[in-house]
């Protein structure tokens, strides 16, 4: 598991980074994901496009569960 610092220090640096996301335990601890809307332009200095913060709908996760675990039990 990695930290948000070192997250943004992947984005900052415009390298590509994989995560993986435990949806049981998003589902179990119920803290969802935070997900920045921002897009800035590929240019330093000529500035962003829009600006927020939004959490994806939890029924996704669940549908994902469930999937999940359909797929295991076939």
């Amino acid at each position: 598991m990695i930290s948000e610092s070192s997250f943004f220090i992947l984005a900052f640096l415009k390298k590509q980074s994989v995560f993986r996301i435990n949806i049981r335990k998003v589902i179990q601890i119920g803290i969802m994901l935070i997900i920045n809307t921002a897009n800035a332009h590929k240019d330093a200095g000529i500035g962003m496009i829009g600006a927020g913060m939004t959490n994806p709908p939890v029924k996704v996760f669940k549908k994902a569960l469930l999937a999940l675990n359909e797929n295991i039990n076939e």
